[in-house]
């Protein structure tokens, strides 16, 4: 084996062994070493990328200081590195950092029915009323309204692109929220006149039915049809002194004895006796009453005798011990008002009184007119 001479001024010998050709200046003498083993002083010893190491040149792990590829991974490359961004990043500029990606801008994403909305390293979509986020967030899908079951009760709801109908049956329409279906007032919402003419007309369900006009004392129950108005319920239709009966369509008032109901009107009101009447007292003093009369005696001690027309001393009465006056009590009318206070039973009873006593009710009745028995004052 040859020695090798050293190289000539201005080159240093090569440490890596390789094999491209040197130049050697204009008029050096020819080197003792070959052109592949001797390098210019001034050229570097190694490639970017690599570094000098025991006399070789290894390639830089640029990925070892852990500051390049943010939101990426570093991969080391011979003499480089490359950066493995993450999803919604992409490589900048410089290859050494990973810059967020406006996906927003590069496809229609979420279109049609939202809006898309860019976040860091990924985007989201703003979805129309009717329409939510898919799974994955990347589009907008139709919302089925009616698989919920609360809505057009009693009717049909039916999905449509972002929204729902209401199928209501004939006669009906959904409300405003859209949660039933409400039937439909045809004889508001269109007139009765021009539905029924001069008829009534009646809203039922679905539909509306014209009818007849209900006669006077007559009104329209809940089903349509024409019912009786009950005159007789506010119990001051007649008065006190009678009794209402209703009748189909009007009432009638009973007055009680010693009462008529005027030519117009239907309280009832006081009959005169001593003027329709005439001679009922025969030639004593007749003087009218609520409800009745009476025959009064010029002298207070006598009694009006209804037979004979006259005022006597009062019937003989058989002896009892002690003396006894005849009792004194209220006569009353059928109505049980005061015919007049302080009168006998006999006085009462034969004056067309109804009850005579100190109470009413139950006061004594009189007996019938018919009874030829007169009562006796007890």
């Amino acid at each position: 084996m040859g020695t090798c001479q050293p190289c000539p001024h201005g080159f240093h010998l090569r440490q890596d062994g390789a094999q491209n050709p040197l130049q050697i200046p204009t008029g050096a003498a020819s080197p003792a070493h070959t052109a592949s083993t001797c390098a210019r002083d001034d050229a570097q010893p190694c490639p970017h990328g690599f570094h000098l190491r025991q006399g070789r040149c290894s390639d830089v792990d640029e990925c070892e200081e852990g500051t390049l590829c943010p939101h990426g991974l570093c991969e080391n490359t011979p003499g480089s590195f490359r950066c493995d961004c993450a999803r919604g990043f992409r490589v900048g500029p410089d290859g050494s950092s990973c810059h967020d990606v406006n996906e927003c801008l590069e496809g229609e994403f979420c279109f049609p029915h939202g809006e898309c909305l860019n976040t860091h390293g990924s985007f989201r979509c703003l979805c129309a009323p009717g329409y939510q986020t898919s799974a994955d967030g990347t589009s907008c899908l139709d919302v089925d309204e009616c698989q919920g079951g609360s809505l057009c009760a009693g009717g049909r709801c039916l999905n449509t692109e972002g929204s729902f109908e209401c199928r209501c049956p004939a006669g009906f329409r959904s409300d405003p929220s859209q949660e039933r279906c409400h039937d439909v007032d045809e004889c508001q919402e269109y007139g009765a006149s021009g539905l029924c003419g001069t008829q009534r007309c009646h809203n039922i369900p679905g539909s509306f039915r014209c009818q007849p006009q209900c006669q006077p004392g007559f009104h329209t129950g809940n089903d349509g049809e024409c019912v009786d108005i009950d005159e007789c319920s506010n119990g001051t239709l007649c008065g006190p002194h009678a009794a209402c009966h209703n009748l189909p369509g009007s009432f009638q008032c009973a007055c009680d004895p010693g009462y008529e109901t005027p030519p117009h009107g239907h309280h009832c009101l006081d009959v005169d006796e001593c003027e329709t009447l005439r001679g009922v007292c025969g030639s004593e003093r007749c003087e009218n009453v609520e409800g009745s009369f009476l025959c009064l005696c010029r002298d207070s001690s006598h009694e009006f005798d209804p037979v004979t027309g006259r005022c006597g001393p009062p019937a003989s009465l058989p002896e009892t011990p002690g003396p006894r006056t005849p009792e004194l009590g209220s006569c009353f009318s059928r109505a049980c008002g005061v015919v007049a206070p302080n009168v006998t039973h006999r006085q009462c009873c034969c004056t067309l009184g109804w009850a005579w006593g100190t109470h009413c009710p139950p006061p004594r009745g009189c007996p019938a007119p018919a009874r030829s028995q007169e009562p006796r004052d007890p």
